[in-house]
């Protein structure tokens, strides 16, 4: 049975900005949030499946304004933000059915057709769905296994903080104006400014449950990248989920 003490570890913010002045943290509807890295990313690459083997979808039956991005864990498990759970109503057993969780692809549902429904939810029992959004975590459990023809499980670790750099994957949009999910992108993520993420961290949490990334304006994670994978720059460890972005110098922050 998978730990959620230890999927704590995982918990990714991205801060986004240099300068701390003005830093702001709302929490929007789910296509509205998006935090950390950069998956379908603005400014970023598409993604080769040969990297991103454990990559997931995460949509509702029958909608497609509606997205976050995961991770496949174990045959049976993905790991995403817990407020994709929150955002789509399946806090509990009556909206599961409605989550359909796409692997093994780069593009999006219904153009994969490894579709899976959810089984059960585990939203981390701290998580706190208000500004900074910690411990952001849920696993979802799917009804039945990934065959590792279609999907790979990615190993999990904590970050070294000594690291220059990371990538961040997702099937957020590519701009603030198209919605319209797309294949997955990518694009090399480094350190945020620490100064900022101590403003709504601790020095103990910051490296151990979260992770601040920088980020740019045109470059970065957007709506839909809400529960990204954070990579090691060799695509082999899982180091983070994507959150929430925080915004400075009078801009908002939002989750993914």
């Amino acid at each position: 049975m998978l730990s959620l003490a230890k999927l704590t570890l995982l918990g990714g913010t991205v801060l986004a900005g240099i300068n701390a002045s003005a830093i702001k943290i709302t929490h929007e509807p789910l296509l509205s949030k998006r935090i950390t890295v950069i998956p379908n990313v603005m400014g970023g690459t598409y993604s080769n499946i040969a990297n991103v083997k454990s990559i997931a979808y995460f949509g509702l039956e029958g909608e497609t304004d509606f997205r976050c991005t995961a991770s496949l864990i174990a045959p049976n498990v993905v790991i995403t933000a817990a407020h994709c759970i929150t955002n789509s109503n399946a806090t509990d057993s009556s909206g599961w059915s409605n989550i359909r969780i796409g692997v093994g692809s780069v593009e999006p549902l219904p153009q994969n057709p490894n579709s899976y429904t959810v089984k059960s939810i585990i939203m981390h029992p701290d998580y706190i769905n208000a500004p900074p959004f910690k411990n952001d975590i849920a696993l979802i459990y799917l009804n039945e296994c990934v065959p590792s023809t279609i999907a790979t499980p990615i190993d999990m670790a904590a970050p070294d903080m000594g690291n220059e750099q990371y990538i961040a994957a997702g099937f957020g949009q590519t701009s603030e104006t198209d919605k319209s999910p797309t294949n997955v992108l990518e694009i090399i993520a480094t350190e945020g400014n620490q100064d900022i993420c101590q403003e709504f961290f601790s020095t103990t949490e910051i490296g151990t449950t979260v992770i601040c990334i920088a980020q740019t304006n045109g470059s970065g994670t957007c709506y839909g990248d809400a529960g990204s994978p954070l990579y090691s720059d060799d695509y082999s460890m899982l180091l983070g989920v994507e959150s929430a972005i925080v915004g400075v110098n009078g801009q908002d922050t939002w989750h993914g």
